[in-house]
């Protein structure tokens, strides 16, 4: 078969089998497979039928370049779009920025001495309230509640916390979906609003691209279509955006047709070889990963890059901040994204060390310095530990400064910093990965979201990838340490 003059693999065409003759449908792909190519194939030999469907994304770039390319009986929406014409028109004129803070500002949230600061406990509600907007359930309850490090607090106060801030949650819940109030709103609020009201999409089959990023939310929306059929297609292994939300579709559907793609035909085979060794090596026994195939089109490398890179990737912030001294350092022009988060991390941690309270989300429960410094050695303050030492040896005013010098473009830049998260959908011709990412010491497993955001960020590169720093991508050298 072909579609727009391009001859489908082999197992491409089992695919869109799978897909035409009915029956809900699991694509698992790996990076770089041409997902998106597969269901226009599919969408186009549905039409023949006369067919309707849609096409959903969670990503509007995405959904606005399948609009342009998809055929004419295939809808093309964000999850966000299809529930703003039920019920996120209602609230258009209350999408406005609201922080712990300000909600403590123009709502009563109740007793307050017991936590750090009254901003403090605007954020755990909201997060509480986002939490409960990415889940199925249908009221909200401290299940709902953000993870509280259990060393952070005495259990008395904690116990207290899981009490109060489910009722103030609801409180405030009732008051955004309010249509005649001012409270500001999220679009993740009226989507969630949507899914309580039972919604009903009218089409014979619905599409969900990368799947393994779709919350419960939205899985729930979608099975309830039982009129339609569902195909779901994503990589497992790209499933990156747990803290958000996320449920790995791919491994919850059990649906009566399953078809596996294997070729890749962003990057060359030397790459899918990276890729593998991580998946292979890294995840349980019983996955037993596919062996993803590079395209023998491309001549990707994995060496050393001689210069700069188009690309450093790094697992933590703290790797980012330290990339970006060595490459401004070199006079290079520097691209990181989201500079303003980790600039109100450091603001933050300025705050905590004059003996004032932090209001970002990172810090907010921590209510003097001391207990940052302590929160550190644990187990769970790890992913701090990093960037907390940058700021004691370099100082949060050098580093601020630092800052400011990158560019807000990334055109502009010789080279982008950024997280193994926001590469997800990128690529570039020459990619680094920099030494901060997990590897499993001996008699120790890497989890599963570790694993995954290492796979996603050594499968960026189109023409060199080098792994010469990153000790986790050397999976080979991993082994023989712990053997």
């Amino acid at each position: 078969m072909k579609h727009q003059g391009i001859e489908l693999t082999d197992e491409q065409n089992f695919a869109v089998d799978c897909i035409t003759k009915g029956g809900d449908t699991t694509i698992q792909a790996p990076a770089g497979s041409g997902k998106t190519f597969l269901l226009k194939a599919a969408s186009t030999e549905l039409k023949k039928s006369r067919m309707k469907g849609s096409y959903i994304s969670f990503n509007r770039a995405i959904a606005n370049e399948a609009k342009a390319t998809f055929p004419s009986n295939v809808e093309c929406r964000t999850s966000h779009s299809l529930a703003f014409g039920r019920e996120g028109y209602k609230y258009k004129h209350r999408f406005k920025k609201l922080t712990g803070g300000s909600l403590a500002k123009i709502m009563d949230i109740g007793e307050t001495e017991q936590y750090p600061t009254k901003a403090t406990k605007g954020y755990l509600i909201l997060d509480t309230i986002r939490k409960f907007c990415y889940s199925q359930d249908r009221e909200i309850t401290s299940k709902n509640m953000p993870y509280i490090p259990k060393k952070l607090k005495d259990d008395t106060i904690l116990n207290f916390w899981y009490k109060d801030i489910p009722i103030q949650a609801n409180k405030v819940w009732e008051e955004m979906i309010n249509v005649k109030s001012d409270m500001p709103v999220t679009h993740d609020m009226y989507l969630k609003l949507w899914a309580l009201n039972y919604p009903f999409i009218q089409k014979d089959f619905i599409m969900i691209d990368e799947s393994q990023d779709s919350n419960p939310v939205l899985i729930g929306i979608v099975n309830d279509q039982e009129h339609a059929q569902k195909i779901w297609v994503g990589d497992k292994y790209q499933q990156i955006y747990q803290w958000r939300g996320a449920t790995n579709a791919m491994d919850m559907m059990n649906t009566a047709n399953k078809a596996n793609i294997s070729q890749s035909f962003r990057f060359g085979q030397s790459v899918a070889e990276v890729a593998n060794n991580i998946l292979q090596m890294y995840t349980p026994e019983e996955e037993k990963p596919i062996i993803i195939k590079g395209n023998i089109n491309r001549n990707t490398k994995v060496e050393q890059i001689e210069g700069c890179p188009d690309a450093v990737i790094c697992r933590t912030n703290a790797g980012i901040i330290t990339n970006v001294f060595k490459y401004i350092g070199l006079n290079k022009k520097v691209y990181i994204q989201n500079s303003n988060n980790l600039i109100s991390l450091i603001n933050g941690i300025k705050k905590l060390q004059s003996g004032k309270k932090a209001i970002t989300p990172d810090l907010a429960l921590f209510s003097n310095w001391t207990e940052v410094l302590e929160f550190i050695e644990t187990d769970e303050g790890h992913q701090l530990k990093r960037i907390i030492k940058l700021v004691e040896n370099y100082g949060t005013d050098t580093l601020l400064k630092l800052l400011k010098k990158t560019e807000t473009s990334m055109k502009k830049a010789d080279v982008s910093i950024i997280t193994g998260h926001a590469s997800k959908g990128l690529e570039w011709s020459k990619v680094k990965l920099d030494n901060d990412f997990l590897y499993p010491e001996k008699g120790t497993k890497l989890s599963a979201g570790e694993i995954n955001i290492l796979y996603v960020s050594a499968t960026r590169a189109l023409d060199v990838l080098d792994i010469t720093d990153c000790l986790a991508a050397n999976v080979q050298t991993v082994l023989k340490l712990n053997s």
